[in-house]
């Protein structure tokens, strides 16, 4: 791997170097810990269904929970990876998520994010100031007596 995430960083999933896909919980993302990548991951299976399915079932987020494909079989649905033309690659849900610690050399391909803050505690006070001064502008009319 090139570029090794910072420790803050939610690691959202990952490859390794065979291929394995390994997705974290959103509640537990996989974290960086000295030379391992940490955090709870559903062990499903990578599965390919053939475009178009006869159904797409979603929950009210808009996440797909169950694929009925052409034939007729339903597909429980962890996790949509891509949705092709010619066919939707998606993690299988239904097995029990696990606690998993992968070393860093046996990753090849990480998704994650960040969070920048230095940036967040200057422009959240900067935030509030704007809103009080735009506040108090509606109140008392216009500040400093311009018209």
């Amino acid at each position: 791997m090139d570029h090794t995430p910072k420790p803050d960083a939610s690691i959202l999933s990952l490859v390794t170097v065979s291929g394995n896909s390994v997705v974290f919980l959103p509640s537990d993302p996989g974290r960086v810990l000295g030379d391992l990548i940490k955090g709870t991951a559903i062990t499903g299976i990578e599965e390919r269904i053939p475009a178009p399915p006869l159904s797409v079932k979603r929950r009210p987020d808009g996440r797909v929970y169950e694929i009925i494909d052409r034939a007729g079989r339903a597909h429980p649905v962890f996790r949509v990876l891509q949705e092709g033309e010619t066919e939707w690659t998606v993690v299988r849900s239904g097995s029990e998520p696990r606690r998993v610690f992968i070393p860093l050399s046996e990753v090849k391909q990480v998704s994650y994010k960040t969070r920048n803050v230095p940036m967040t505690y200057l422009v959240a006070p900067a935030m509030v100031v704007a809103a009080l001064f735009c506040l108090l502008f509606g109140i008392y009319g216009h500040p400093f007596g311009w018209r």
